[in-house]
């Protein structure tokens, strides 16, 4: 919440380097931090799976039937919305609709980018990279995603987008 209440004030954050997504929904340069501490990461419309191939927002999606290009940063406000209406069952990080301005020092010009912004969630890895922390996951956990998938109609759940997180218990043991 701070974060967001934060952004709408337009203080200047850095940006830096995380994993890339599989779609390319979340290039290296769009983590956002302040000092040491990781925010958010920032998925730009204009480079979602698609837009790369001299496609405007708003076409269909050649790779992804019944979809259009520019239209998963309103995908990803809008689960959030829905899960924070059911209290927050799938633990879907607040995500909002933005707009970053950044200065491409290239061209010398300012360039206005629209997309997501949602809470960055530090993990060990996407269930594809930690296949041995999926099966020690407990099966709420996983029906928790399964459920949000079936209320958001979603198609894109492949491993790669599956964060997996340890948390210790109190008995000492990792908790997936």
């Amino acid at each position: 919440r701070n974060l967001f209440n934060r952004h709408r004030r337009r203080q200047k954050y850095n940006s830096g380097s995380c994993r890339t997504g599989r779609s390319g929904s979340a290039p290296p340069r769009n983590r956002v931090e302040r000092g040491e501490s990781k925010l958010a990461v920032f998925k730009p419309e204009d480079e979602e799976t698609g837009a790369q191939r001299q496609l405007r927002l708003g076409d269909k999606n050649p790779e992804r039937a019944g979809m259009v290009i520019g239209g998963g940063a309103k995908r990803e406000r809008a689960a959030y919305v829905l899960d924070k209406l059911y209290f927050g069952f799938s633990k879907v990080p607040p995500t909002l609709l933005t707009q970053v301005t950044s200065h491409d020092t290239t061209k010398d010009r300012t360039k206005v980018k629209r997309g997501s912004l949602q809470r960055y969630c530090p993990s060990e890895g996407s269930a594809e990279e930690k296949p041995d922390l999926v099966f020690r996951a407990k099966c709420t956990e996983v029906h928790r995603i399964g459920i949000l998938d079936l209320r958001i109609f979603n198609t894109d759940r492949h491993a790669g987008n599956i964060l997996c997180q340890l948390n210790k218990k109190r008995d000492g043991k990792d908790e997936v």
